[in-house]
């Protein structure tokens, strides 16, 4: 569905900040780039697919590129930024929109859990490279009542948590799995941002399952992901060997054999589903 309220979503808004805007400059220490590609803003503003009713949560809201046509749809949104100058700069654009909420906090650091009260929300989020990860990992488990992420990162480690499989499988891409279902919209050069960087972007979309994929606690079984992906190099089992989990090496021969996977697998061969089949074994013998 759509928002109605404003028919001139087509319409391609201008960033807050012009590319030879120099008053402000992004923070290099913090991997900041400021995305100046009305195209590529007005699409990924679309496919947050807002109602007219639906409360926003942006993460890094920079000079306001993206929370400025988000403010046009007449939703309430909540921008998260982190430098104290985007901050200022922010507040005195939308001093006047009370729609716009901007919150000088750490995304890393943010209580999620309680945010709009613990009721569905689209989030936004231009997210740097370097804390990527372990962002999004907080999101997912952490994120509150989250219906929907739009989240512009590197193409890399959007593809590898979306279709994370072979070598390209981690604890993310597992993680992922198991709250919604992940789509690469597309990708964005560098050539859109300011400065631009030097890796190309991709947009990733997150819609929420409606119940996860498996009946499985998902703590017990990333505790299991963790400690196999510790030793990714190695088998399955030796890896397993090597973790806090206990058990020898038949006790692991076994649980293998008993999920139907292979004795000499990898822990990058496993799906979500494996690992919780794998889960469940190890906690029926350890009853």
């Amino acid at each position: 569905m759509t928002n109605k309220k404003n028919s001139g979503r087509g319409k391609t808004s201008r960033p807050l900040i012009a590319k030879t805007d120099m008053r402000i400059r992004p923070n290099k220490v913090r991997g900041q780039n400021f995305l100046v590609d009305k195209k590529v803003i007005e699409k990924i503003v679309q496919l947050g697919d807002l109602d007219a009713d639906d409360v926003v949560l942006e993460i890094g809201a920079g000079l306001g590129a993206i929370t400025k046509p988000l403010s046009e749809l007449g939703n309430h949104i909540t921008a998260l930024e982190i430098e104290d100058d985007f901050v200022l700069y922010l507040k005195a654009a939308f001093i006047n929109n009370t729609h716009v909420h901007i919150v000088h906090a750490d995304a890393r650091s943010y209580d999620y859990s309680c945010f709009n009260q613990g009721q569905p929300y689209v989030l936004y989020g231009n997210l740097p490279y370097s804390i990527t990860s372990v962002l999004i990992n907080k999101l997912l488990i952490s994120g509150g009542a989250w219906k929907r992420m739009v989240l512009l990162l590197q193409k890399e480690a959007a593809e590898r948590i979306a279709y994370g499989k072979g070598k390209d499988n981690g604890p993310l891409s597992i993680l992922a799995a198991y709250y919604g279902h992940c789509e690469v919209c597309f990708d964005v050069s560098g050539s859109s941002f300011s400065p631009p960087p030097a890796v190309t972007s991709a947009v990733l979309k997150i819609e929420r399952l409606s119940e996860p994929p498996v009946q499985a606690d998902i703590h017990q079984i990333m505790r299991l992901v963790e400690a196999a992906f510790a030793n990714r190099r190695k088998t399955l089992v030796n890896g397993l060997l090597a973790s806090p989990f206990s058990g020898d090496r038949e006790y692991w021969k076994q649980a293998l054999r008993a999920c139907g996977l292979p004795e000499d697998c990898r822990a990058e061969a496993l799906s979500l589903q494996d690992f919780a089949a794998l889960s469940a074994w190890i906690k029926e013998e350890n009853v």
